[in-house]
């Protein structure tokens, strides 16, 4: 069963509003927030369709809806469809023979910009930084400890892996489930390869909670080659 342009432009409200308030998402604030031209009941009547076709799902009964590995897919799809827009510029400069305070420079303006964790793996120096930590972890879902310690689990198995990973695009999201890193599935990540200074191949990748800025941590990675 396809999914109608109605359908669409509500499930991308539902999902932006999810990500940007971290609280189920109700009819009425959909429709106070977005022009869509239909009324609550028949927002609620999509709300419900989308929900039985997995793009979303209700904690509880008279709950607002939350997406799911499914509604955030293609959500991801469609703004990749549509184009990211104006690249991102980051301040930072590179002076010569400083690669290193460089990509440390880059690291840290690039965790300024976007939500989640930045990891930077350089191969041939079989080197890893990470940066952003407070960030990430000022993140609700974080509120409960089982979650920091799926964290923190999947980021052991996400660093273990980078080093391996072999990808069919310079740009790759996994959302949940799709992660080919771990069997932790309650975390995103966006992967880019590019070329860090000192190394033929390095990678970049962006962990954190589902609920991550996708259209901005998008933009931000696929603008990096050209920093560089």
């Amino acid at each position: 069963m396809g999914i109608t342009d109605r359908q669409k432009e509500i499930l991308g409200g539902a999902v932006e509003a999810y990500i940007r308030y971290a609280e189920p998402v109700s009819s009425q604030f959909l429709e106070d927030s977005y022009e869509l031209g239909v009324s609550p009941a028949t927002i609620r009547n999509e709300l419900f369709e989308l929900t039985l076709q997995g793009y979303l799902s209700q904690p509880y009964v008279s709950s607002g809806r939350v997406p799911t590995d499914k509604g955030y897919r293609f959500y991801v799809d469609e703004v990749l469809e549509r184009g990211l827009g104006k690249p991102v510029v980051l301040e930072v400069r590179r002076e010569a023979g400083d690669d290193a305070e460089f990509v440390y420079g880059l690291l840290q303006e690039l965790s300024a910009f976007v939500s989640g964790l930045v990891l930077a793996y350089v191969g041939e120096r079989q080197f890893l930084w990470k940066e952003g930590w407070e960030r990430v972890l000022g993140e609700p879902e974080f509120a409960e400890r089982s979650m920091m310690d799926n964290f923190l689990h999947f980021l052991r198995d996400v660093e273990s892996g980078m080093g391996e990973v072999k990808m069919e695009q310079t740009l790759e999201v996994y959302i949940g489930g799709e992660n080919p890193f771990s069997r932790v599935r309650d975390f995103s990540i966006m992967v880019a390869e590019c070329r860090l200074p000192g190394s033929k191949k390095s990678i970049v990748a962006l962990v954190g909670p589902k609920r991550m800025h996708y259209e901005k941590n998008l933009r931000a990675l696929r603008s990096l080659n050209s920093m560089i």
